[in-house]
């Protein structure tokens, strides 16, 4: 298959790849998912948009790929229309940021390093890990891996020749972890080059070019449909790790509950539309003592233009017949308080039945409980770090080279920065070296933090060195205007004492 096509440089090729993601993802939000959606049905005549029957048999045996793929799809899908499950992964996959992040050497205690080779490595490490910027990409993987369960990615650019980092995500329905890495664990996948048959044919010119050889070798030999894609290019990040065979969304266990509420919400919806309508019906008497049939007082035609003037004088809502029977008028039940609350109990029973205080934060009573049920939730939203860890120290060995760095993004939830920063500055009274992860989580990663120092040094601001020992209201005693002692962590007082001072900060 040969091609007389000038190969893109990588910015073009960036720049396409990044277009057929927001694509891709555009034509998956508007899909059916499979059979689980009803296209035939309408509010009107059915309250049951969706087959449980189905997710209940996707879940007995989430090992086929066929019903992998259908959960996948459904998890997109309720991602889309559902406000609750959207809010549920928003939450989980913001968690990760890598905004905050540290390098530092290796240092052995019985050879001491070259200084000048250390500074030069940490410098250069520093600035390819910068020129990253997984901030902008992270997301968007954190999203996908909380969805159907794992990332799947290819590394484009070159951050430290041109300065340059793309992650490509690409489609889970053609991809599978095919193996674990020597390095901490890193996953390998393969791919499915059968996605290039077809109308996908177009991006073997887009994709790296890699892809188009291994494609070729498939079309050679179709054995060869799955391919271990060169790991030293590739992000993988599975949420679900006690369990690398197949993948399941994570959130799954909450399908059949979602649905439900969909669905109630749907029942509740007709509900308020019908208890605004209002039938009236009028009576025609017939002729006492008439032996005829239909033998009426007034006569049908005269009776027919009376209801055309009356039924165009009436609202939308109101409803206008004529019968034989009394004239009444029948208005359907209106939503009582009860009814009100059916969906607000229905969301409430779902969050608490998959362990998420914090999504029904009407349960938290002060501060202290809402951080404490905070900090539970982020446990396992902040857990994937230690797999990106991984990935970035695995890239930067087989693209830069041997280093004797280490990198790491914080583990550090965004909620609980402050937390972090407070009990930093408490060891440094101590003088541990903790500067740098003090500044990087205020917001100065080392690059940063290095020229702040320097300029701050040129302009007569500071000093570079940062001896002078940290200052707090432990080690200096009381002058004008100090509040007097520290304020006692939320932790340290009761419950009552907490509400008490929330009430104060309002």
């Amino acid at each position: 298959m040969a091609s007389n096509k000038k190969p893109l440089t990588d910015e073009e090729r960036i720049q396409k790849l990044s277009r057929e993601e927001k694509n891709r993802a555009a034509f998956a939000s508007v899909k059916d998912a499979l059979s689980l959606i009803d296209l035939t049905s309408t509010k009107s005549y059915s309250y049951t948009t969706y087959s449980k029957e189905n997710l209940r048999t996707y879940l007995k045996n989430p090992s086929s790929e066929s019903n992998q793929k259908s959960l996948r799809k459904l998890s997109n899908y309720l991602y889309t229309v559902s406000y609750v499950y959207r809010r549920y992964i928003n939450f989980k996959a913001e968690q990760i940021q890598c905004k905050a992040w540290n390098v530092y050497p290796n240092i052995s205690v019985t050879e001491p390093p070259d200084k000048e080779t250390v500074l030069s490595n940490y410098e250069r490490v520093c600035n390819v890990v910068k020129t990253m910027n997984m901030k902008s990409q992270i997301f968007k993987c954190m999203l996908q891996a909380w969805k159907t369960d794992v990332c799947y990615g290819y590394c484009y650019g070159d951050p430290e020749k041109n300065g340059e980092f793309f992650i490509h995500l690409l489609d889970p329905d053609y991809c599978k972890i095919s193996s674990q890495q020597y390095y901490d664990g890193v996953f390998a996948f393969a791919f499915d080059f059968s996605f290039f048959t077809g109308t996908n044919e177009y991006y073997l010119d887009v994709y790296d070019p890699i892809f188009k050889k291994y494609y070729e070798a498939y079309q050679k030999d179709s054995s060869l449909r799955w391919q271990e894609l060169p790991v030293e290019n590739t992000f993988c990040i599975k949420i679900n790790v006690d369990n690398t065979d197949y993948p399941v969304p994570p959130l799954s266990g909450m399908f059949e509950s979602i649905i439900d509420l969909v669905d109630l919400q749907a029942i509740q919806s007709t509900k308020d539309e019908l208890s605004i309508y209002k039938m009236i019906w009028a009576k025609i008497d017939t002729i006492s003592g008439t032996k005829e049939v239909d033998d009426f007082e007034i006569d049908l035609d005269l009776a027919n233009e009376f209801y055309k003037k009356v039924q165009s004088a009436l609202p939308d809502e109101v409803t206008f017949v004529m019968s034989p029977m009394n004239l009444n008028s029948l208005s359907f039940q209106e939503t009582d308080a009860s009814d009100t609350n059916t969906v607000a109990d229905a969301y409430e029973n779902l969050t608490d039945s998959n362990g998420s205080i914090v999504m029904n934060s009407g349960k938290i009573t002060n501060s202290t409980a809402f951080k404490m049920a905070l900090l539970f939730d982020s446990l396992d939203a902040m857990a994937p770090v230690e797999q990106i860890n991984s990935w970035i120290n695995f890239y930067i060995l087989n693209h830069v080279g041997e280093t004797g760095m280490t990198v790491e993004y914080s583990d550090v939830s965004p909620y609980f920065v402050d937390d972090k920063i407070d009990k930093l500055l408490k060891v440094a009274q101590y003088g541990v070296p903790v500067k740098l992860d003090l500044a990087s989580l205020a917001g100065s990663n080392p690059v940063k933090a290095n020229g702040m120092a320097y300029l701050e040094d040129a302009l007569g601001l500071g000093t570079t060195t940062w001896i002078n020992p940290l200052v707090s209201s432990n080690t200096q005693g009381s002058v004008d205007g100090d509040e007097g002692r520290p304020v006692s962590d939320d932790s340290e007082i009761s419950a009552d004492g907490v509400a008490t001072r929330d009430k104060g900060d309002k």
